[in-house]
């Protein structure tokens, strides 16, 4: 299983399932307002991914989630 990882197709799908969330955090912040919770729950621990385009991609989506559950994201500032 983990040599699967090496696989570059491999990285690239993790990479384009990690920016998934952050088209859907762009496209509909209403929606999107009330899951800003979990949302950050499940994205913070992938900071520290080992693949550098899923971390970047969580990072940029943590940044649209910011702007729409500013208040929720207060309580995590010292985990970013």
């Amino acid at each position: 299983m983990i040599h699967h990882l090496c696989d570059p197709a491999v990285l690239a799908a993790l990479e384009v399932l990690a920016c998934a969330p952050q088209h859907l955090v762009r496209a509909a912040h209403e929606l999107v307002k009330p899951y800003v919770p979990v949302l950050l729950k499940t994205l913070l621990p992938k900071l520290h991914d080992s693949n550098l385009g899923v971390t970047s991609c969580v990072l940029a989506t943590l940044g649209d989630v910011s702007r729409v559950g500013a208040e929720a994201t207060k309580v995590h500032l010292n985990k970013l």
